[in-house]
């Protein structure tokens, strides 16, 4: 079965006068359907959030979420060249679901072992 990623918001933080959210806690959850991994992280929010609290959803905050892993990666490749923030998406996107996706590999078929032989 191929391996399936689901990105969910834990919870966000906010200011309650505001409604200005400033954190998300967020889960990415990979799974074959027999093995299951996950990654958890927070992201803290800089700028102005013009979404009013009570009309976020969750694919909005996701997409905050993979937008603020994506600014973490160099914005110039090795030869200097621009990196669009599209790419760093999906390169951000693309690294966790590839870690989650060789812990799983791991779990299926065991390079590793800790233990006693008696």
């Amino acid at each position: 079965m191929a391996t399936t990623y689901n990105w969910v918001v834990n919870t966000l933080d906010r200011e309650t006068a505001t409604g200005k959210v400033n954190v998300v806690h967020y889960s990415v959850i990979a799974t074959d359907g027999t093995y299951t991994s996950n990654a958890n992280g927070t992201v803290g929010l800089d700028g102005e959030i013009t979404t009013p609290y009570s009309d976020l959803t969750e694919e909005i905050c996701i997409g905050w979420v993979q937008n603020a892993l994506a600014a973490q990666l160099p914005a110039e490749d090795a030869d200097g060249n621009p990196v669009t923030m599209d790419a760093r998406r999906t390169d951000a996107i693309n690294q966790i679901e590839s870690a989650l996706g060789a812990q799983i590999s791991e779990q299926a078929a065991p390079t590793r072992a800790t233990g006693k032989p008696w």
